[in-house]
């Protein structure tokens, strides 16, 4: 009986994961991507919300990325329902903030850009700021643009 409730619990679990898990299909990533304008893509990135952090305070995802010097980018944030509490940060090596969207307490900007001065390795920290747990997921792409 204890292993037939394990099995159970198991199978409620493991399901629970996959069917929750983003979806993220072709068209939605062709516009998405066509928000970059004249940036090249480089890459998508899906922030499911429901798996970040502690919920009561603000959940939080980073990446690392490295980016080149003399080099602009921008980070879009594609329309989804998480868009307007999702703020996108962009640290430098030495943990100094480089750009964020969050300069305005009224509402958050749905994209950000910087030139890059200097190569390395930057984080880029997204922090959902709602209490509610969203039933979507959060896109976000990377764009690129030499001078």
């Amino acid at each position: 009986m204890k292993r037939l409730l394990l099995i159970a619990f198991f199978i409620t679990i493991v399901s629970r994961f996959c069917f929750s898990q983003c979806n993220f299909d072709d068209d939605q990533l062709l516009q998405c991507t066509a928000l970059l304008e004249d940036y090249s893509f480089i890459k998508v990135y899906e922030i499911d919300v429901k798996f970040l952090g502690s919920w009561g305070g603000n959940a939080t995802t980073e990446y690392s990325y490295v980016f080149s010097e003399n080099t602009y980018y921008k980070l879009q944030i594609c329309e989804t329902k998480v868009a307007s509490d999702l703020v996108i940060s962009i640290y430098d090596m030495d943990n100094n903030l480089i750009t964020t969207n969050d300069n305005n307490p009224e509402h958050l900007r749905s994209a950000i850009g910087f030139l890059c001065n200097s190569s390395g390795v930057y984080r880029l920290r997204f922090i959902y700021k709602s209490d509610e747990i969203p039933m979507d997921c959060g896109y976000c792409v990377l764009g690129t643009k030499k001078i």
